[in-house]
């Protein structure tokens, strides 16, 4: 008998000590990869940057990459302490002589206070009635002094430093990660072995960017993206400058077409619920991601303009870019056309198979369902892991094949283009093969899953859920489940890989007599949601086992 599989509790692991200049290795490993990647890309600054960290020490390059990485740029001296860096002096200077560091600079009173904490500057400066002031006043008094005096006082009182060149380090970590949010993190998490990542090709022919115009254009969506939220509070005005500010993607360049759409697409959602319609619709309009004809289509029919509003429908019908927009565009078009007395063509979907059951209460609906099931047979508690986590074994090779753009750094779990609308047709040939193997020997196809999956364990895929399938599992589904449901099932996961992994029944079933059953579970005053009835048409369609398990408690009769 089976029961749900759900979420394993591991065994706390023993994480590897890492060495004390664990910092310094990885960052010497970015460098490297950048150099070997895109050094035809780097500006002349860009490269005597590199050349200058390279000559400086060891001791010296891990004192820059210790303050690099710190969010302020402004340190005192006598404030740091790396057991790896015995002689801090010597390291600063060092790093002063290559340009990469200022020893005191000559910086305003207002750049020195936050350097201080409030009893030394009480102590330093003994400001009158000091004490009694919180620490937001007793910099704005001591501002408002505009004593130089002051300002000598702080400059004397330690030595300070200001780190150079930074900006060169937001270029070389894009080169690395092709994007701004990922940083040396990534690095520890790997050693640390929080997280395994899959071996692909990282080389010239692969990486991200082709010109140095293309790695411009996406430094300059970067800086664009960072002032969103100044640009918001500026108004429309402030928001369609922004607008105008962000780069123009070349066509092939589809990651950055895809982020410059979505940050339009949050502008203008922003300045729909400020009331701001007009200048929403123009960012809209201007976006080739969803949700923007959605959110034109909602616009344009609260401003009462039902027959654009109509017809984007219809035009989305037509064309959708992915199933959350198609079905969007035919349930508010039907809904509004119906009202306004327009036609629109009626979609019927069947009603799926159903059975009542009653079982005595339980804290998880899915559960008791899944223990009563479990009496003529096993059943596992799957929900939208197990078909997705079979598909992402088969189509191993596929996921991580070395295509131009796909990876651009160690740390990825799946390839940039991974929810694109094109990601299955760049791969057809991959993808084609590997599932056609189970129709030509559906034995040598299941050991060749399993042995993956045993080989591959824990390691970071997309479509793999390794924390919700185990062995057995997988061994029952795949010699129970024919081989033209599962190709059935893979092909519409892979038209929509980010809206076709949700909505999959909560159970699969196989009887003491045979075959299997998908089953939806729900309890008391619960429904069908939009996606799982799609999905129980489609199992409908390609005659695939399946049936709503309706649950009621039976009431508790236990004496008081």
């Amino acid at each position: 008998m089976g029961y749900p599989v759900s979420m394993t509790s591991k065994l706390p692991q023993i994480r590897p000590e890492l060495p004390l200049d664990y910092y310094h290795q990885n960052f010497c490993q970015l460098l490297s990869v950048v150099q070997n990647r895109y050094t035809d890309l780097l500006s002349a600054d860009e490269s005597q940057f590199i050349e200058h960290f390279q000559l400086a020490s060891k001791e010296a390059q891990c004192l820059y990459v210790r303050l690099s990485g710190r969010s302020k740029s402004l340190f005192r001296l006598s404030k740091l302490q790396y057991r790896e860096i015995p002689d801090l002096q010597a390291a600063a200077d060092e790093l002063a002589h290559l340009a990469l560091l200022r020893i005191d600079p000559d910086l305003e009173l207002e750049h020195l206070l936050p350097l201080y904490t409030k009893p030394e500057i009480l102590r330093l400066l003994a400001p009158s009635d000091g004490a009694k002031l919180d620490r937001a006043a007793l910099d704005a008094q001591l501002l408002h002094q505009n004593d130089p005096q002051l300002n000598a006082t702080l400059r004397a009182a330690d030595s300070h430093l200001e780190v150079l060149q930074e900006q060169h380090l937001a270029v070389l970590k894009l080169c690395f990660f092709s994007n701004a949010y990922q940083d040396l993190s990534e690095f520890v998490l790997r050693d640390l072995a929080i997280l395994s990542y899959e071996s692909y090709a990282l080389d010239v022919g692969s990486r991200q960017f082709a010109d140095r115009e293309q790695l411009d254009q996406h430094l300059q969506y970067h800086a664009c993206s960072s002032l969103s939220e100044e640009a918001l509070a500026g108004g429309a005005e402030a928001v369609l400058a922004l607008s105008a500010a962000l780069p123009v993607p070349a066509p092939h360049d589809s990651a950055l077409l895809r982020r410059v759409s979505r940050l339009r697409n949050q502008l203008a959602r922003d300045l729909e619920r400020q009331g701001e319609l007009e200048t929403a619709l123009a960012l809209y309009e201007l976006s080739s991601s969803t949700p923007a004809r959605e959110r034109r289509a909602r616009i344009l029919m609260s401003q009462t303009d039902i027959e654009q509003s109509l017809a984007l429908c219809h035009e989305i019908v037509a064309a959708p870019i992915d199933e959350a927009e198609a079905i969007f565009a035919q349930q508010f078009g039907q809904r509004h056309a119906k009202r306004h007395g327009h036609e629109w063509p009626v979609q019927n979907t069947p009603t799926p198979p159903s059975q009542v059951l009653e079982l005595p209460q339980s804290d998880a609906v899915e559960h008791a369902t899944a223990q009563h099931l479990g009496q003529s047979g096993d059943c596992y508690f799957v929900e939208n892991t197990l078909f997705s986590s079979v598909l992402g074994l088969a189509i191993w090779p596929a996921v991580f094949a070395p295509l131009t753009g796909a990876f651009s750094h160690p740390f990825q779990h799946r390839p940039h283009d991974f929810y694109d609308a094109d990601f299955a047709s760049k791969r057809a040939d991959l993808i084609d093969t590997a599932l056609r193997a189970q129709l030509q020997d559906e034995q040598a196809f299941i050991q060749t899953l399993l042995q993956r999956y045993r080989d591959k364990q824990g390691r970071a895929n997309p479509l793999v859920y390794w924390e919700h399938i185990d062995e057995q599992l997988l061994q029952t589904a795949l010699q129970k489940i024919p081989a033209q449901h599962w190709q059935a099932i893979f092909r519409r996961l892979l038209s929509d890989l980010r809206n076709h992994r949700s909505g999959l029944p909560d159970l699969i079933h196989f009887p003491d007599e045979g075959a299997y059953a998908l089953v939806e579970v729900k309890g008391p005053g619960d429904r069908l949601q939009a996606n799982q009835k799609r999905w129980m048409a489609f199992f409908h369609d390609n005659n695939i086992p399946h049936w709503v398990a309706t649950v009621r408690w039976l009431e508790n009769t236990d004496n008081a």
